[in-house]
């Protein structure tokens, strides 16, 4: 939800008066709506609204029925009082009497107040079209405090609509025009509602900081609406974190005084509810919320009435949400109320998937998925885009379900149509635009013709209760669920931890590892003939380093006394698609790094870089070397080094990760400089193979669908055939030994994959497996 913002004349003195004082200046009209705000704040601050209503109409219907003031001050007053109808027709009245006038500043103040009770009445197209006026009205009228308001307001609009890109310009508009005015109390309003859209954006941790100075500063200030619009929000923030307790804090936090709000808290209480499974306690408070909501704010009460379908159907066991539904989800399409309508589809699929009506199930979720897809492709903006996947990527991972349940024949061995519907579900929770149609089929069994016999293809798609996985074999398709994230995230973190420790034999970790290893459990019979494993993994599990699993077996168990990497090559590519077979190309070789640090950087010196660097250039002295090291390596001469083409670049520095913020994280240039993504994406990299020798070059932001979003993304999008990178610090001479080995195996022939398999066991002979397993291979499929 975001806030609607009240404009403060900039005539108002910094101490309003009281209303008796107020009211008797509204006796001679005057214009503008300086003193007519001054007599609304004095009436709240006193609990006179009413009578200001009574003096407002009586004005407005005589002495200052040629004005547009006295009108608008009603229809203020009457909104204040929840008489939604009447403030309109006051409103409309004003409204009509300012164009008469050709009143700019009334226009505006009226257009806004008008458009706000659109969007809360379900019209977004009539909402946006008002404030869209109100801003022009406004920019006329010279008023910089009624422009950046509407512009507030209507990012409100676009919001809710899923036009999110649009929805950020105009919170960036506002929260300008807020500043040039000097106006704190809206600038604090503003600063809210962009933290709930980095919260409707899915990033939930920036959100929180933003939004906890601000309920702190609200409640300092005494400013009781901003502080209840903040602890809502901050409840939702912590319930999207699973900290279940400190939501259910923050949502207690709100009074009972602003229905709306209060109807929102308990929404949020509900579903803390349901996600405990107390489906009883969640009903009640919905009752309760969509009795408050139902006059109040037409979108808030189709979310209350959702949820309220779905705990009636849980605590009554046998019972359908299916009708509610259904009749919620029509209401918001006509009503164009993107949030309502793609979640009510949702829960519909899911209720029907649960059901095992695969056909309904699949009809549905492609309706809430088309949606979301349409949502995200107008948002258009690289971080927002990445963390508006977050919280509406569970649709698509249960669609794959649907279409797995569909399947012809064996669910567990689906055809190339199947498949390929599968690949489209994959596709489309990835951003990519991938058809389910005849075409889709071919490049379906072309995929499986591209795996040589000894190769397996796997791509995974990680829900919160479900993890859909879809294999390829040279000869067959296969396709399994699985535990979804709720299962696999502590034993993940955990093992990860004990690998870093150089603890993977300890009994606990020896336990993580069959827990994740099983993910591959149906695939045993085919492994043991395998020669090489090919992963598109997905969020945490992109951060799992598959060849220290233990073996899978069949039954779901595995072999502690040998690791899938022993037997087996395992390379990564960044989408399900036939692998790369040029990488490397035949060209020169670029290595750059151990740059010159600035003073105060705090970063140890690169010996062993300095070593590897000369180690390599040994093993690459048939081809053509450049080498940057030292002062040298510097982002302009990087770049003129990547247009002569290398086939080969390899940095050997230090690099920074960001799990919070991709665009953040960067590789250490010489003089105190970093590489960034934005930089890294308009690199010439012409299909070269790009060897990131540094700490974390494989961390980054989790992202649904996409895996790690960082700097190893940031250079498959510059055009990179293939990236080695680190899934954790690494250490220094262990690592510098490692690449030395990679590169002789790859001067000797043999593929990235392969070259890095072989060096892993090489280095595994004289270091811990938490020096060895760092280091992964991921390669980027052609168009």
């Amino acid at each position: 939800m975001l806030a609607a913002l009240a404009a403060a004349s900039p005539a108002c003195a910094p101490s309003s008066p009281d209303f008796d004082r107020a009211a008797a200046a509204l006796e001679s009209c005057p214009r503008g709506d300086a003193a007519w705000r001054a007599a609304l704040d004095a009436a709240r601050r006193e609990e006179r609204t009413e009578e200001l209503l009574a003096l407002a109409r009586r004005l407005a219907d005589g002495p200052c029925a040629s004005r547009w003031e006295a009108a608008w001050a009603a229809g203020e007053a009457a909104k204040r009082l929840g008489l939604q109808d009447e403030a309109r027709r006051l409103f409309e009245r004003a409204l009509a009497r300012a164009r008469r006038l050709d009143d700019a500043e009334g226009i505006s103040c009226c257009e806004a107040k008008i458009g706000w009770l659109d969007f809360l009445a379900g019209q977004p197209a009539r909402a946006e079209a008002a404030m869209r006026e109100a801003i022009e009205a406004a920019r006329r009228a010279g008023r910089i405090d009624l422009e950046s308001f509407a512009h507030n307001n209507l990012a409100g609009v676009l919001a809710d609509a899923g036009r999110w890109a649009e929805a950020e310009r105009e919170m960036r508009a506002a929260r300008a025009g807020l500043a040039r005015a000097g106006l704190e109390d809206a600038a604090r309003g503003a600063a809210y509602n962009g933290a709930v859209l980095l919260l409707l954006l899915g990033d939930a941790e920036g959100a929180r900081i933003v939004l906890e100075q601000a309920h702190t500063e609200a409640v300092a200030a005494g400013d009781g609406w901003t502080a209840d619009a903040t602890a809502i929000t901050l409840g939702n923030v912590y319930r999207a974190l699973e900290r279940l307790d400190e939501a259910t804090a923050w949502y207690a936090r709100v009074g009972g005084d602003r229905p709306a709000m209060r109807a929102r808290a308990l929404l949020g209480r509900a579903r803390v509810a349901l996600r405990r499974g107390a489906a009883g306690e969640a009903l009640a408070l919905l009752e309760e919320a969509s009795a408050l909501a139902r006059d109040e704010d037409r979108v808030l009460y189709m979310l209350v009435e959702i949820y309220r379908a779905v705990a009636r159907a849980q605590a009554a066991p046998g019972t359908s949400a299916a009708a509610r539904l259904r009749e919620i989800a029509r209401e918001a399409e006509q009503a164009g109320a993107g949030q309502p309508a793609w979640v009510a589809r949702w829960l519909l699929g899911r209720e029907a998937l649960h059901g095992g009506e695969f056909e309904t199930a699949r009809a549905e979720l492609r309706r809430a998925t088309q949606r979301l897809v349409e949502e995200r492709a107008r948002l258009g903006l690289r971080r927002s885009g990445l963390r508006f996947l977050r919280e509406r990527f569970e649709p698509f991972v249960d669609l794959a379900a649907a279409e797995l349940g569909l399947a012809d024949g064996d669910p567990g061995t689906p055809g190339d149509a199947a498949a390929a519907r599968l690949l489209a579900v994959f596709g489309a929770a990835r951003g990519w635009t991938v058809a389910a149609d005849d075409e889709a089929t071919l490049r379906a069994r072309g995929l499986r013709d591209a795996l040589a016999p000894d190769e397996l293809l796997v791509a995974f798609l990680v829900g919160e209760e479900r993890t859909v996985t879809l294999a390829a074999t040279h000869e067959r398709w296969l396709a399994w669920q699985g535990p979804g994230r709720g299962a696999l995230v502590e034993p993940l973190r955990r093992y990860r931890r004990a690998l870093v420790r150089g603890q993977a034999a300890d009994a606990g970790a020896r336990a993580d590892g069959r827990r994740l290893a099983a993910l591959l459990a149906p695939l045993s019979p085919r492994l043991a003939s395998a020669r090489r494993l090919w992963l598109v993994p997905d969020r945490e599990l992109a951060l799992v380093p598959f060849a220290e699993l233990p073996w899978p077996e069949a039954d779901g168990a595995s072999r502690d006394d040998r690791r899938l990497g022993d037997a087996i090559e395992i390379g990564r590519l960044t989408r399900p698609a036939p692998p790369p077979r040029d990488v490397p190309r035949a060209g020169p070789v670029l290595l750059a790094g151990v740059p010159r640090l600035a003073s105060g950087q705090g970063l140890a010196d690169l010996a062993w870089s300095a070593w590897e660097l000369d180690h390599v250039a040994d093993a690459w002295s048939t081809r053509a070397v450049e080498v940057l090291v030292g002062e040298s390596f510097r982002d302009d001469t990087l770049l003129r080094a990547l247009d002569k083409g290398p086939a080969i670049v390899h940095v050997a520095s230090h690099a920074v990760a960001s799990t919070a913020d991709p665009e953040r994280a960067g590789i250490v240039l010489s003089g105190g400089r970093y590489l960034r993504p934005p930089e890294i994406r308009t690199l010439p990299l012409r299909r070269a193979l790009v060897v990131l020798s540094a700490c974390r070059t494989g961390e980054g932001e989790l992202v649904p669908g996409a895996g790690v979003i960082g700097l190893s993304s940031a250079f498959a999008e510059a055009g990179a055939g293939g990236i080695v990178m680190s899934l954790w610090t690494v250490d220094d001479a262990a690592t510098a030994r490692l690449m030395v080995a990679f590169h002789d195996h790859l001067r000797r022939g043999r593929d990235p994959v392969a070259a890095l398999a072989a060096a892993r066991r090489s280095v595994r002979a004289t270091a811990s497996p938490g020096a060895a397993s760092p280091f992964v291979v991921v390669l980027v499929p052609g168009p």
